[in-house]
């Protein structure tokens, strides 16, 4: 779904305990600006997905955070910028090497998040 198909359908149903999980590599890889997604979805969002996209000879690709072209300093800053704590969740494909790639990614994340 888009974040507006999102946005409209918490809106209508109007629940306060109602939220989203915001999964930027999906909102990127479907056309949409993640910025613009997580500004629009921020009073709802409880959690969200970390992965990164890179372009690659057969398309776009889902890999660890650092491993692709997501602008992480001002996604994670915007998630910050809500004000409240929520879990991030690292979700990408694995290619080779499972923990190598985790710890990467993790460790990324954590650069970025104190940059």
């Amino acid at each position: 779904n888009s974040w507006q198909e999102v946005k409209q359908a918490i809106e209508d149903l109007s629940s306060p305990g109602l939220g989203t999980l915001v999964d930027i590599g999906n909102y990127v890889r479907e056309g949409f600006d993640v910025m613009e997604a997580i500004q629009q979805l921020k009073p709802w969002i409880r959690d969200a997905h970390l992965k990164d996209v890179k372009a690659t000879p057969e398309g776009s690709k889902v890999t660890y955070p650092g491993d692709g072209t997501l602008p992480y300093r001002e996604i994670l800053k915007a998630f910050a910028d809500i004000g409240r704590r929520f879990p991030l969740t690292l979700e990408f494909g694995i290619d080779r090497d499972p923990e190598a790639e985790l710890k990467r990614g993790l460790e990324y994340v954590m650069r970025m998040a104190t940059a």
